[in-house]
């Protein structure tokens, strides 16, 4: 674990969608975990951001270039480069 380099988007990208109503977060920010795996953690998550929907995400991607992956609340995900795949379950409708 000590050869584990952490991810990190550079501040002045990060400045560029905190303001952004559809950012939620950083992945690796958002979760709890013992302090020694924060490399490992940094490494997988550091560099994922997580927003609201997918509209959202697309025009944070567009802001960044798509150099990172956006994962949705939903579960959707647009990759680096601009691929998206979708992740949420799809929602049963209840009849009555």
């Amino acid at each position: 674990m000590n050869v584990i380099q952490a991810k990190t988007i550079p501040a002045e990208q990060l400045a560029l969608i905190k303001g952004h109503p559809a950012f939620v977060g950083i992945a690796s920010e958002l979760i709890h975990y013992e302090n020694i795996y924060h490399s490992v953690i940094a490494n997988l998550l550091g560099n994922v951001i997580i927003t609201t929907d997918l509209k959202g995400a697309n025009e944070l991607a567009r802001l960044l270039h798509y150099r990172y992956r956006l994962v949705t609340l939903d579960g959707d995900v647009v990759s680096p480069g601009g691929a998206m795949t979708g992740g949420g379950i799809a929602k049963k409708r209840i009849r009555c």
